[in-house]
C-alpha cells in the first residue's frame, strides 16, 4: 500500500434514550470495530480518528486506549450537550484528517475487518484506476438505484475533497452515499463494489460478508427496520440473536456465514433463514407439568434487546444505590434467597458475594443467559427461566425473596396478588419479602424532564396514568403499572404479610440532569444518600419518588 490510510468512525447511537444507552453499554460496538481493525491491519500505515457521540466512559477508554486512534469527543469539540448526527460527524472527521494521508476508509462502528490485508486490497482497487470502492446497496432498487455505502468505503482523500460533497445536511430522504456514488460515477469515473459473499445467510441484510473482507452487522445501535421489511419483529429479533452471537464468538458466527462450520446459531427451516431466534431451551426452563404464564409480548420484545445489562449500574445509578441500601438492612443476614424478576443477575451477583445462595428467576431467557454469564465470572448463582406467579420452587425453602420488577410489569391486580401470593408460598415462617414498585409520579417527571408535555396527547396521558397507575400497550415499550405508597402495602398486605413498611428508594432526584456527576463526587453522593435515607419514610417524598420499596415478613409459627 503507497500511501497512508485515515479510518473514520463515527461513534453513536439510536434513537437517544436510556435504554439505547444501556444497550450501547452493554455492546460497545466501537470497542469490537477497534479490536478488528488492529487485528487485521498488521504492518499496515494508518491511523483511525473517532468521532465519539456518545459519552460513554467505556466507549471513550476503549478508544483511548487503541495506539492509532485519535478520538474527537463531540462535547468538547463544538461545545456542552451538542450531539452530531452519525452524517455531521464523518464530515467533522473528514475536515480533521491531515495531508499526509492518502486514502480515506468510512467504516460503521458495526462494520468489522474479517481477512488480514483488507486495506491493501481495497487501496489496490483504486490504484488500478476506481474512484472509490465500498459496500453494494441495492435492496432498494429500482426505487433508488443501487450505490456504494460508507459503512465501509474507501477513496483517495483528494478525490473526496474534490467531489464537494458532505454527508450532513440533506433532509430525512436523503442518502449522502449515493449522492457521493453519483458525483463519482456522473463525471466518468468508476467505482468499484463490496458484494455480499455469504455463503450461509441468516438474513437478506444483517451480518453480510462483503467481498470476504467485511462483516457489516447492519443495524448493530438501532432496531432493525429496512426498506420493504415484510416482519420488523422478525427482522429485530435476528439482530438481538446476530448481535449476541457477533460478542460471544465473533470467529464463529464468520465461520458460520462463510459454510466453514456447520449453523449451530440460529433455525433454518425448508423456506430458508429463520424469522426469528430458536426458543433458548439450554438456559432452563421451569420443570413442573403446568406451563408458566406467558410474559406479556412488549415487554418481553423490550427486555430481549438486552437493554437491562448494565442499566442499574451506568444509567439508574441512584435507584440502584438506595435500594441496596434498603436490602442491607432490612434482609436477614444469609441463607437461600429467590432473586424473583432478576434479569441479567445484577442484584443476584452482589447477594452472592454477600454469602446469599442465590436463585434467580426471570422470564426472558437472554436475561437467564445474562446472569448465568454473571455468575461464572463472580460469586456463583443459580438462574433459570420461570414466573413471578407460578414459582417452581418447593413451599418454605426462602430466608428471602426479592422482586425488584415484577409488581410493576404486572398490570393486572391479580397478577400482582398471584406473584405475592407465591412469594409468601416460597417463604419459610419469618422470611423477608422486598418488592420494588414503580412511583405513581415516575412516568409523570420523566414526561416533564423530557419536554414530552408539550403535546397535548401526552398529558392525557400522564393524566390517566396518574389517575389509574395503568401505562396501556402502546403509551410506552411495555405496559406497566405505577403504584401510589398505601397501594403497595396493601397489595403486600393482602397477601398475608406482617410489619409492613413502604420507604422512598430514589425520591425524584434521578431527574436531575447531572446526577451522574454527582455520585461521582463522594461528598454530594453521600449527602445526598444520607438525606434520602433519613427521610425514606416521609410521606412527601415517598409520593414523588420515582420507585418504591415494599418490605415485609411471612408471620413466624408464633405470630
Amino acid at each position: 500500500m503507497a500511501g497512508r490510510c485515515a479510518i473514520l468512525i463515527a461513534n453513536g447511537f439510536f434513537p437517544v434514550t436510556e435504554e439505547t444507552r444501556a444497550d450501547a453499554v452493554a455492546y460497545p460496538w466501537i470497542e469490537r470495530c477497534l479490536h478488528e481493525v488492529d487485528r487485521r491491519s498488521s504492518g499496515v500505515d494508518y491511523e483511525v480518528h473517532v468521532w465519539d457521540s456518545t459519552g460513554i466512559p467505556e466507549h471513550l477508554e476503549a478508544i483511548r486506549s487503541h495506539d492509532r486512534a485519535h478520538l474527537w469527543e463531540g462535547e468538547a469539540e463544538i461545545g456542552p450537550g451538542a450531539r452530531l448526527s452519525h452524517r455531521d460527524a464523518l464530515d467533522q472527521l473528514v475536515a480533521r484528517v491531515g495531508d499526509d494521508v492518502e486514502y480515506l476508509v468510512f467504516l460503521d462502528s458495526d462494520a468489522l475487518p474479517v481477512a488480514d490485508g483488507w486495506l491493501p486490497r481495497m487501496t489496490a482497487v483504486l490504484e488500478e484506476g476506481k474512484a472509490a470502492i465500498g459496500i453494494l446497496r441495492d435492496e432498494q432498487a429500482p426505487r433508488v438505484p443501487p450505490f456504494i455505502h460508507v459503512s465501509c468505503l474507501c477513496i483517495r482523500r483528494q478525490q473526496m475533497l474534490a467531489t464537494g460533497v458532505t454527508f450532513g445536511g440533506g433532509g430525512d430522504g436523503d442518502e449522502p452515499s449515493l449522492r457521493l456514488t453519483e458525483a463519482l460515477t456522473g463525471t466518468g469515473l468508476a467505482v468499484a463494489t463490496l458484494e455480499r459473499t455469504n455463503a450461509v445467510e441468516a438474513h437478506p441484510i444483517l451480518a453480510g460478508l462483503y467481498a470476504d473482507l467485511v462483516y457489516h452487522h447492519g443495524a448493530g445501535s438501532r432496531p432493525a427496520w429496512f426498506y420493504g421489511s415484510t416482519d420488523q419483529g422478525a427482522d429485530e429479533r435476528m439482530r438481538l440473536l446476530l448481535r449476541r452471537a457477533a460478542f460471544d464468538d465473533f470467529d464463529h458466527l464468520v465461520a458460520v456465514l462463510r459454510g466453514q462450520v456447520p449453523n449451530d446459531l440460529w433455525p433454518v427451516d425448508a423456506e430458508g433463514p429463520a424469522s426469528g431466534p430458536a426458543p433458548d431451551t439450554d438456559v432452563g426452563s421451569p420443570v413442573g407439568t403446568a406451563a408458566a404464564p406467558a410474559p406479556d409480548p412488549a415487554m418481553f420484545a423490550h427486555y430481549e434487546r438486552g437493554t437491562e445489562l448494565g442499566r442499574l449500574e451506568h444509567v439508574n445509578r441512584l435507584e440502584y444505590l438506595r435500594s441496596r441500601t434498603i436490602l442491607s438492612e432490612r434482609l436477614p443476614g444469609g441463607g437461600r434467597l429467590i432473586d424473583v424478576g432478576g434479569g441479567p443477575g445484577t442484584y443476584a451477583s452482589w447477594f452472592a458475594s454477600l454469602g446469599y445462595r442465590v436463585d434467580l428467576v426471570d422470564p426472558i431467557p437472554l436475561h437467564v443467559e445474562q446472569a448465568r454469564q454473571a455468575a461464572a465470572r463472580g460469586a456463583a448463582f443459580d438462574a433459570h427461566v420461570g414466573d413471578a406467579r407460578q414459582l417452581d420452587i418447593d413451599d418454605r425453602v426462602a430466608d428471602a425473596v426479592v422482586m425488584m420488577g415484577p409488581l410493576f410489569h404486572l398490570v393486572a391486580a391479580d397478577d400482582r396478588a398471584r406473584a405475592l401470593a407465591e412469594a409468601y408460598r416460597v417463604l419459610r415462617p419469618g422470611g423477608v419479602l422486598a418488592a420494588s414498585a414503580m412511583g405513581r409520579f415516575f412516568l409523570f417527571g420523566h414526561a416533564v424532564a423530557g419536554n414530552e408535555v408539550r403535546s397535548p396527547g401526552v398529558v392525557e396521558r400522564i393524566s390517566s396514568i396518574v389517575e389509574t397507575g395503568d401505562r396501556p400497550d402502546g403509551w410506552g415499550p411495555f405496559p406497566a403499572h405505577a403504584h401510589r405508597p398505601d397501594e403497595l402495602g396493601a397489595e403486600v398486605r393482602a397477601a398475608g404479610f406482617v410489619d409492613v413498611q413502604v420507604l422512598a428508594i430514589e425520591g425524584w432526584f434521578h431527574l436531575l440532569g447531572d446526577i451522574s456527576a454527582r455520585l461521582d463526587d463522594p461528598a454530594s453522593a453521600s449527602a445526598l444518600l444520607d438525606l434520602l435515607h433519613r427521610f425514606e419514610s416521609d410521606p412527601g417524598l415517598l409520593e414523588s419518588s420515582g420507585h418504591l420499596m415494599a418490605v415485609g415478613r411471612r408471620p413466624a409459627e408464633a405470630d
